[in-house]
């Protein structure tokens, strides 16, 4: 077992150093975001390695719908497997505006602020 580091942050700290010292940090997100940039990275220097990304609709419908996006414009990955709903959030977001929102939003409040549906674009 490896004991828990904090997380230190410093005026010019750079982002590759931060997600290094994620992987140290226990929980769950930071550290496996730590462990997944390691392994792409070892990925990406492997010429002989067959590159696979694999996501569902939820990330597609948030702002990591940009970072998957521009990894498979610069030819980061040889294989996508996706799901349906990443197509269908793919192509909402693409017709209009999504928003932000959570479970104990109001409603009627949202219904009366025009928060329901898509916005043109």
């Amino acid at each position: 077992m490896k004991p828990i580091k904090d997380i230190r942050l410093s005026p010019g700290i750079k982002v590759s150093e931060l997600i290094e010292q994620f992987r140290e940090a226990g929980g769950f997100s930071a550290k496996y975001l730590g462990i997944a940039a390691s392994i792409l990275k070892e990925m990406i220097g492997d010429k002989r390695c067959v590159k696979f990304i694999s996501f569902v609709g939820a990330p597609v419908a948030t702002g990591i719908r940009g970072v998957i996006a521009e990894e498979i414009k610069r030819g980061m990955f040889d294989v996508i497997i996706t799901t349906c709903g990443a197509i269908d959030h793919d192509i909402a977001r693409s017709l209009g505006q999504y928003y932000d929102g959570d479970f104990w939003m109001d409603d009627e409040e949202l219904r009366g602020g025009g928060y329901i549906g898509l916005e043109a674009s």
